[in-house]
């Protein structure tokens, strides 16, 4: 075994992977770009539909007005409105019992393998189901093991357990995809 981590995630950790890979990954963010096009588009395409359909007039004019008051305000409040979303479904998530991580876990890095050891599972994993991993600095290392989901390591917790620099240059060479934000 080359690495163990005992790791111990709160509500906060889960939101903040969450709000990561809503708002502000990589993927995220194109996301968010064709999002935000789609909707203007579509916006503008109403607007010129009642413009065509119903001619200029004072309500047309003042649809319009507040068509493109909504473009704007979504435009700049989407990912306000996306950290409010993910923070209900977390909410709810919670609400209903079903909190989709364990509290304890440890983690037993291997040469070829990944152990994640919890109070109800044992689970091995090739280090080839690492699709990236993603560093926030000072923050948390994600290891995505699926385009949704990840291991959540707290940086705080693996500082103190291990040498934070030789445990990184670890993991960069057992994934091709490092992403650093």
């Amino acid at each position: 075994m080359k690495y163990q981590l005992n790791i111990t995630l709160t509500e906060e950790d889960y939101m903040a992977f969450n709000y990561f890979h809503a708002i502000e990954s990589q993927q995220a963010q194109k996301t968010i770009k064709k999002s935000r096009g789609f909707f203007i588009a579509f916006m503008v395409a109403l607007m010129a539909f009642m413009l065509f359909v119903v001619g200029w007039d004072s309500f047309t004019a003042t649809y319009i007005i507040l068509l493109g008051i909504c473009t704007v305000v979504y435009s700049f409040f989407f990912k306000k409105l996306m950290r409010r979303n993910v923070k209900a479904q977390v909410q709810h998530l919670k609400k209903t019992g079903k909190l989709p991580f364990d509290l304890n876990s440890s983690f037993e890095f291997y040469e070829d393998k990944i152990v994640e050891i919890t109070p109800a599972k044992r689970i091995e994993q090739s280090y080839d189901v690492l699709e990236r991993v993603c560093l926030l600095p000072g923050r948390y290392i994600f290891l995505y093991n699926s385009s949704v989901g990840a291991y959540i390591l707290p940086v705080c917790q693996v500082n103190a357990q291990t040498d934070r620099d030789a445990f990184w240059n670890f993991i960069s060479e057992k994934c091709k995809t490092i992403e650093k934000y």
